[in-house]
């Protein structure tokens, strides 16, 4: 079906829904979200529905021969399900950063250097698994430091230090569920710091492979690796897990999903 993506273009009018969250919302989305589910759960799943929420198909092919077979007035028709409220959809922090993170299973290959890991029993090692990190403006203003001289070390805040190590350098490849993030107490060590590399009175180059002009950020890149992060549920064992972070466009809809663990209410909390 993805292989078809200009019959899903020319046909349909793509939505994503979080049904986890949606579906309590006491608005127009979470009535038309709550319509979906009598059809069953929609959780993890793909449905053709009228713009009323009615379930036509789990199949695009089938649900377009279906809409096409109602007459033309029930296809016109167009429920009153009351207000959007705007006030609750999740949006990143006011100013703030958003970071794509990107997540995948590896292996070695017969020279012992690192690959990615395919299995074709599970659909998720077909291509990365993608979260995002949301920074605030103070955040990553905090990694921009005054002053310092090439050589000079800063270390990074707690606050995303701690972000970054308990909700984002897990193992999101799996089948069964992402799990949870990290405990505090699971967290045996935890030190990042910034290095300055360049520093002119334009521009800082910073080691945490941020680039910085007029106090904006232009790159954003950190590359982590653990030896047996990821547990490979086809095969019983564990395997190396790496995950990547690079600076978001953030000016398409799908950047500004919402992070996996944003609803941990220690997410945006530091330790104490």
């Amino acid at each position: 079906m993805w292989n078809d993506i200009e019959f899903l273009k020319a046909n349909f009018i793509p939505v994503a829904l979080d049904n986890w969250y949606t579906e309590n919302r006491p608005d127009a989305e979470g009535r038309f979200n709550k319509r979906l589910a009598k059809g069953g759960s929609i959780s993890n799943s793909l449905r053709v529905a009228t713009p009323n929420g009615e379930t036509l198909s789990g199949d695009p092919k089938e649900g377009l021969k279906r809409w096409r077979s109602l007459p033309e007035a029930e296809r016109r028709k167009l429920d009153d399900m009351g207000p959007y409220d705007d006030s609750l959809d999740r949006v990143p922090p006011p100013g703030g950063l958003i970071v794509d993170v990107f997540s995948r299973g590896l292996t070695s290959d017969a020279a012992g250097a690192l690959c990615i890991y395919r299995n074709e029993k599970a659909h998720l090692t077909r291509e990365s698994n993608r979260d995002h990190l949301w920074l605030k403006e103070s955040e990553w203003r905090s990694l921009v430091p005054a002053g310092g001289k090439t050589g000079d070390q800063f270390p990074v805040s707690e606050s995303v230090a701690e972000r970054i190590s308990r909700f984002h350098l897990v193992d999101l490849v799996r089948i069964g569920g992402n799990g949870q993030p990290r405990r505090r107490e699971d967290v045996q060590s935890r030190e990042l710091k910034l290095t300055v590399l360049e520093r002119t009175p334009e521009r800082a180059r910073l080691r945490l492979d941020g680039a910085v002009k007029q106090q904006t950020f232009t790159r954003f890149d950190i590359v982590a690796l653990a030896e047996s992060g990821h547990f490979d549920e086809c095969t019983g064992k564990n395997r190396p897990l790496g995950i990547a972070f690079r600076l978001s466009r953030g000016d398409r809809p799908a950047d500004r999903v919402w992070p996996y663990f944003l609803t941990d209410p220690e997410y945006f909390i530091a330790r104490q």
